[in-house]
C-alpha cells in the first residue's frame, strides 16, 4: 500500500515488486515523461545492460505523450466522478465542518488508519474490474 504513486520511490518499488512476481523485467518499459518514472527507467535501464537479458543495444524504455493513456484516463476520469467523487466530498465536508484539520499531522495520520482498509479494498475491487473488464476490438 501506498499513499501515492507521483513519487519516485513508491513507482520504482511497485515496479521491482512486479520483476520479482514475473521472475523477469519487461523487454520494453512505456512511460509518459512523468518524473515519477525516473527511478523505474534506470533501474530497466541496469537489468538491461550488458546484453543481460539478450536485447544488448536495443532500446528498452519507451518514453511516450500522455495521449497515448487516453483510455486509462478516461475510465479514471469516469471512476472519479462516480465512487471516488464521493471519498472526495466526504472528507471535504469534514474540512468545511471543522471536524478535520489537514494541516494537522496527527489528524491526518488518525484519518488514514481510520479509512485506509476500507478505501484500499474498494481500490483493489477497481483493480480486478479493470483486470477483467471484456475489451473491444478496435
Amino acid at each position: 500500500m501506498s499513499r501515492s504513486n507521483n513519487k519516485p520511490e513508491n513507482v520504482a518499488r511497485f515496479y521491482l515488486d512486479c520483476v520479482k512476481g514475473n521472475r523477469g523485467c519487461p523487454i520494453l518499459l512505456g512511460t509518459d515523461c512523468g518524473t515519477e518514472n525516473g527511478v523505474m527507467t534506470g533501474m530497466q535501464g541496469y537489468f538491461h545492460q550488458n546484453g543481460q537479458n539478450g536485447f544488448a543495444g536495443e532500446k528498452t524504455h519507451k518514453n511516450g505523450s500522455s495521449p497515448a493513456n487516453q483510455g486509462i484516463e478516461a475510465w479514471w476520469s469516469h471512476f472519479r466522478r462516480g465512487r471516488v467523487a464521493w471519498w472526495i466530498d466526504f472528507f471535504k465536508d469534514m474540512v468545511n465542518a471543522g471536524v478535520l484539520d489537514i494541516g494537522n499531522v496527527m489528524q491526518v495520520e488518525a484519518l488514514w488508519f481510520c479509512f485506509e482498509a476500507v478505501i484500499q479494498n474498494e481500490l483493489d475491487n477497481i483493480k480486478q474490474h479493470w483486470n477483467t473488464h471484456r475489451m473491444r476490438p478496435s
